[in-house]
């Protein structure tokens, strides 16, 4: 029987290959995951425990291990380790050497006292761990060691009970896991949106904000031709006057020589103030793109890539978009000259800052912002009323041309028209290369004010904007969030089959980010997203739920469930397929489907494909991208890194329960059983393990 349950035409989502993922951030600063050779082992186990809190315990095995068996590990450690050991790993995944891992940690526990909380914390998690192994040996659980153990549990420190539910998840079943989920409900239905994780959860997903760069402005130094222009009027002003000063007429001129100094203030004072108001003017215009002048998209030299360019252009471009004002007019065309002239204002300000595009986005929405202010009160265009030239400057500046020419023409009218023409020479080549060089002084003193004043302002909203960004949330509470998303939908997933705990062989979630999601990392962690697609198979004696929704990861609300249901029969293969390219010795070759996880070139492959094939040819799929522009070469190794994408997402763990289950159909559940205890036996006759007499799982009981 073939039971599907399909909301609309989502259930398969196998053709999302190689989409885009709108803002990538990596988080370069953060070292929480780095450790170098000579760290000291306090610092190697805040890395180990991070590693563990962030999702990442295989990591944090390793890392604890070897402080742990280095002689100078604490009872702390020697928990987190046993921890790690079992952290994300399901029933069917503890072999012997996991045992082995797990013994380990309860031997070197043996030498730190029996009252230590730490130790004592241990014992629980031994106790539970053995009637969890103890069920899967011999099929059934003795209630009262279950209630004991449970109870003992119950005693621990709050912090240290949500670490064992959590760490212990994967592994737990039946009335185990029954009990404790009907215990931890209501924790985890509050956690998972706390604390704020409306109000802080998109936060991750911002970069580091570039901080505020000015232009600077300088005024041209005076040229060679200025300064020969205004020497050569002031000598041609100085034999007027000497000339004029000579002959006998000399009183009869003071008027007309008044008239024409007056003139020569009045035209250079108001011919400044004229130039000025008409350059303010047309600056802002130009601000405003009038006319309009498209940047282009490439390199204006200085080692400034083309790409770069690109991203800064493109990041104007959604910024404005995003910010768009529901109210009327043509926000579009009417900030279009307004995005080009601040895309050019970025490039020249920030192209040889060594930042990203996306670190200029805070920048970029602030000055949107103020265009939406300016939008919504009316006032987009007011600046042109302010800065329109006022009449009398210009009055002034005509008068005093007026006096300047009335004043030689009267000296020539009688008589003196030598020395008019000395004075007007003289007066017209000196005062208007006076008014060009003090026009642009005082151009650039305005530039610069109003660039001081743009910077103040750009200051302080990047005050604030750190501000905000203060409580971002670390990548270990990003991965609580996400640890309490897939417990919350295990359980939701339960109901909606109307199943338990009890009724499970195994399950298996998986998560990809969504199309369009943000997404973020630290270095050597992996990929956080503002949107999941969550995959849950929960796997019983008859057969497998398939239960699939999308979650948004900033507010925690899932949304479009998709449910299909198959008997294991009905399940033809279950693979890893690569989407995209490898180039090797030059030649391209297009990658074929494989279940072999040996990366190579991996920054040319876009993605890695979860594929679960079934008989009648429907496929359900799970994509892991790559990590494409968000690696530090300098830190880490894009092999490792995608066996790290596999892990989180829960492919690894899917592909060895599912591969199984395609071979083997039906029987999968009667072999499975009998894999498991086969595993825990052998475990047991290598470790002395299981309660047997002397063997780690014995060690703290005496």
């Amino acid at each position: 029987m073939d039971n599907r349950n399909v909301a609309g035409d989502h259930s398969f989502v196998g053709k999302q290959v190689g989409f885009d993922l709108r803002g990538s951030t990596l988080h370069s600063h953060n070292t929480t995951y780095h450790v170098n050779r000579d760290d000291p082992p306090e610092w190697r186990f805040k890395v180990a425990l991070s590693h563990l809190n962030g999702g990442v315990p295989r990591e944090a095995e390793k890392l604890l291990r070897e402080l742990v068996l280095s002689g100078r590990g604490t009872s702390r450690m020697v928990y987190y380790y046993a921890l790690s050991v079992v952290s994300e790993r399901s029933l069917n995944e503890v072999d012997p050497s996991v045992i082995e891992n797990f013994d380990t940690a309860l031997h070197v526990a043996r030498n730190f006292p029996v009252v230590d909380a730490w130790r004592v914390a241990l014992d629980v998690v031994r106790e539970l761990m053995s009637c969890i192994w103890r069920q899967a040996s011999v099929g059934q659980l003795d209630a009262d060691s279950l209630q004991r153990v449970l109870n003992r549990v119950g005693g621990l420190p709050g912090e240290r009970q949500k670490e064992i539910t959590r760490h212990l998840n994967s592994v737990l079943g039946g009335a185990i896991q029954d009990h404790l989920a009907a215990v931890d409900a209501q924790r985890i239905l509050f956690e998972r949106r706390e604390p704020d994780r409306v109000g802080r959860a998109w936060k991750f997903f911002e970069p580091e904000p570039a901080q505020p760069r000015r232009l600077l402005y300088s005024s041209p130094p005076v040229g060679a031709s200025a300064w020969a222009k205004l020497a050569g009027g002031g000598l041609l002003v100085a034999m007027g006057l000497l000339t004029l000063f000579g002959s006998p007429g000399v009183f009869g001129a003071l008027l007309p020589l008044l008239l024409t100094i007056a003139g020569g203030y009045l035209t250079v004072r108001f011919g400044v103030a004229r130039a000025v108001q008409s350059a303010r003017l047309v600056r802002k215009e130009a601000e405003h793109g009038f006319p309009y002048v498209p940047q282009p998209v490439e390199s204006p030299g200085h080692w400034v890539p083309t790409d770069w360019v690109r991203g800064v252009h493109e990041q104007v471009e959604a910024g404005f978009r995003d910010r768009r004002p529901h109210v009327a007019g043509d926000w579009s065309g009417g900030t279009a000259g307004l995005r080009e002239h601040l895309k050019g204002r970025l490039v020249a300000a920030y192209g040889n800052a060594q930042v990203s595009p996306a670190s200029l986005n805070w920048l970029i929405r602030w000055h949107a912002d103020q265009a939406v202010s300016r939008w919504r009160a009316g006032t987009f265009l007011d600046y042109r009323e302010a800065l329109r030239p006022s009449t009398l400057p210009v009055v002034l500046f005509r008068v005093g041309v007026a006096l300047a020419v009335v004043g030689p023409l009267v000296l020539a009218g009688r008589g003196m028209v030598g020395v008019a023409l000395l004075l007007g020479a003289g007066a017209y080549l000196g005062l208007r290369t006076a008014i060009a060089v003090l026009t642009t002084r005082q151009v650039v003193g305005d530039l610069t004010a109003a660039e001081d004043a743009l910077s103040q302002s750009e200051q302080e909203a990047y005050t604030a904007w750190l501000q905000v960004l203060a409580d971002r949330p670390d990548d270990e509470e990003m991965a609580t969030w996400l640890a309490l998303d897939k417990s919350y939908l295990k359980t939701v997933a339960l109901e909606r089959a109307g199943l338990t705990n009890r009724d499970l062989i195994d399950h298996v979630v998986m998560t990809q980010g969504a199309p369009d999601a943000r997404r973020a990392r630290v270095p050597r962690g992996p990929v956080r997203y503002s949107e999941y697609v969550v995959l849950i198979f929960l796997l019983t004696r008859s057969g497998v739920r398939e239960i699939e929704v999308d979650l948004n990861f900033l507010d925690g609300s899932v949304r479009d469930e998709r449910r299909t249901s198959f008997r294991y029969e009905a399940l033809a293969s279950a693979k890893v397929a690569e989407a995209g390219t490898r180039v090797a010795n030059g030649e391209r070759n297009v990658v074929q489907v494989t279940e072999q996880l040996q990366p190579l070139d991996v920054g040319r492959l876009r993605s890695r494909q979860f594929a679960l094939t079934l008989n009648s040819g429907e496929v359900i799929t799970a994509v892991v991208e790559n990590f494409q522009g968000l690696v530090d070469p300098a830190l880490e190794d894009p092999a490792e890194l995608v066996k790290l994408a596999m892990d989180t997402s829960g492919v690894t763990s899917a592909l060895r329960t599912l591969e199984a289950v395609a071979a083997e159909g039906r029987d999968w559940v009667a072999l499975e059983q009998e894999r498991r205890k086969q595993r825990l036996k052998d475990g047991a006759e290598r470790n002395g393990g299981l309660g047997v007499p002397g063997g780690g799982f014995a060690a703290l009981e005496g």
